[in-house]
């Protein structure tokens, strides 16, 4: 993840609420805030900070990191943990709505953050774009080292569905393989799936910069608004 700018993201970003609401909000939530780099920028701008994340490990990295947000560990595909209108704004980073396989999955998450987000909150959420998946992914395999473990990253793409495979080897030998599968969403689906909601549109853009979205982007932006 060294090529992500997380600071401008984050700068991208709370500008595009300040604008919305003409202010900072006091509470934000991270889906999928993996080892909460997002979140880090926050600090100081946004007292109530929530990180959202399945994997534990990643969640324990991110508490050194902001020890004053808190965090929970669950699957943002299932019921979120959290009673209606508690945020003021919800947002969901690097391409991770993807992994939601089905539309109708991804309909009830945006259910479940409309129903947890206040009043005149905001929704932030980002989406690969096809150009990404077929320029970058689609056909192709790369070999990484990291350390003492080498990583063989092959993708497919089908029927919407990109597959990526990671081969992991470990200086002994062992071998590892994790399979991670997304689906590409076009923005007629992603628009009326969150209309379905109840959200209306504030913004799309592209790439975490305040401009029309366009075609070449890697990530669509879309700010929706309750």
């Amino acid at each position: 993840m060294a090529h992500v700018s997380y600071e401008d993201w984050a700068h991208y970003l709370l500008g595009t609420f300040q604008e919305y609401r003409g202010g900072s909000p006091e509470s934000v939530l991270d889906i999928g805030c993996g080892t909460g780099r997002l979140l880090y920028y926050f600090q100081g701008k946004i007292p109530e900070r929530h990180g959202l994340d399945n994997s534990s490990a990643m969640l324990r990295l991110a508490a050194v990191r902001d020890p004053d947000a808190r965090w929970t560990n669950s699957d943002f595909q299932k019921p979120l943990p959290w009673l209606d209108e508690c945020f003021d704004w919800i947002v969901c980073t690097h391409d991770s709505l993807n992994y939601i396989l089905e539309p109708a999955g991804l309909a009830g998450h945006f259910q479940e953050v409309y129903r947890i987000l206040k009043p005149g909150g905001l929704c932030s959420v980002d989406f690969v774009s096809e150009e990404n998946i077929l320029e970058n992914h689609a056909g192709r395999s790369i070999t990484l080292s990291y350390n003492d473990c080498g990583v063989v990253w092959s993708n497919s793409y089908d029927k919407k569905i990109l597959t990526s495979n990671f081969l992991f080897t470990d200086s002994g030998g062992n071998k590892h393989m994790e399979i991670h599968r997304q689906r590409f969403y076009s923005v007629p689906e992603i628009l009326s799936l969150a209309d379905g909601a109840g959200f209306s549109v504030y913004r799309e853009e592209g790439d975490y910069e305040p401009r029309k979205r366009k075609s070449g982007d890697s990530l669509w932006n879309f700010h929706f608004k309750k």
